[in-house]
């Protein structure tokens, strides 16, 4: 838990082969559940479920952005 008891939610990244997953992990127990947004969204929208599922779960939210818009990374920021 982080400040205040709130579950800290964690940046991950992950390279496969020439692409690089990102996402957002929440600590907690197994099993671990995985949040998949809608096409036109991107990992943050999970921002409140994911606390929510966690502790009792690991959580974690891929974001599909990258995979589907490769050469906007840079420009979002480097979410």
């Amino acid at each position: 838990l982080g400040e205040h008891g709130r579950v800290t939610a964690e940046p991950f990244r992950v390279n496969v082969d020439d692409s690089l997953l990102r996402g957002t992990r929440w600590a907690g127990q197994r099993p671990a559940v995985v949040l998949l947004h809608a096409g036109v969204c991107d990992r943050h929208s999970w921002d409140e479920v994911g606390p929510r599922l966690s502790p009792a779960h690991e959580v974690l939210a891929y974001d599909r952005a990258d995979e589907i818009l490769p050469q906007f990374q840079d420009v979002k920021g480097g979410r």
